[in-house]
């Protein structure tokens, strides 16, 4: 009797603490989320403001002036996007010697933009996270570090503005993933319970 429970127990003991620690997850992932949505509404209505040469996840979706040194090299990025009107085409970004931040320069309609020359400009634009802050680790994993983007309001020479990202897109989701974890654990007592019944 005790050969035909060992095989249910040990696969409830194994994946029933996995589940839940995963449901609690989603849970503090939720209240992170809530906040940092509070955040962003309350970042949105402040004035523009001078950035900082260190700065933190207060500056968050906040517009800002920045002074950007363009380093001269290749573009940092070049990823597919949107103008301002729709259009698809490719968005540029450069690289900010003095901040740890990358400047999106703008967009174009086909992917032969030369790289911008080593300048200092003072740029104007919307500053986020595209990493959106990290949040709880899992399982003790630490936080993603943060990916800073400005995103200017007028682009560089040659570019035309580029499409800006949307609060509205950050969703918070997690409860409803907590459910779903919390849903499995339950179906897997259920499961065992029927396992031992069945094996009795």
């Amino acid at each position: 009797m005790m050969r035909k429970r060992l095989l249910p127990s040990l696969i409830l003991l194994l994946c029933l603490p996995v589940l839940l620690r995963l449901g609690f997850w989603q849970l503090e992932r939720a209240d992170w989320k809530e906040a940092l949505l509070t955040r962003i509404d309350a970042n949105r209505q402040l004035p523009l403001a001078d950035l900082p040469e260190r700065f933190d996840g207060a500056w968050d979706w906040r517009r800002v002036r920045a002074a950007c040194t363009l380093d001269g090299g290749p573009w940092r990025r070049v990823r597919g996007g949107e103008s301002t009107t729709g259009a698809s085409g490719f968005v540029y970004e450069a690289r900010c010697q003095n901040l740890p931040l990358s400047l999106v320069a703008g967009w174009a309609a086909r992917h032969t933009q030369l790289p911008p020359k080593s300048s200092r400009l003072v740029v104007e634009g919307l500053l986020y996270d595209r990493r959106g802050g990290g949040g709880p680790a899992l399982i003790g994993k630490p936080d993603p570090a943060r990916d800073w983007v400005l995103h200017a309001d007028t682009p560089l020479a040659g570019l035309a503005p580029a499409a800006k990202p949307s609060a509205a897109s950050i969703a918070n989701t997690h409860r409803s993933y907590a459910v779903q974890w919390f849903s499995f654990a339950a179906i897997l007592c259920v499961v065992y319970a029927l396992a031992l019944r069945r094996r009795a």
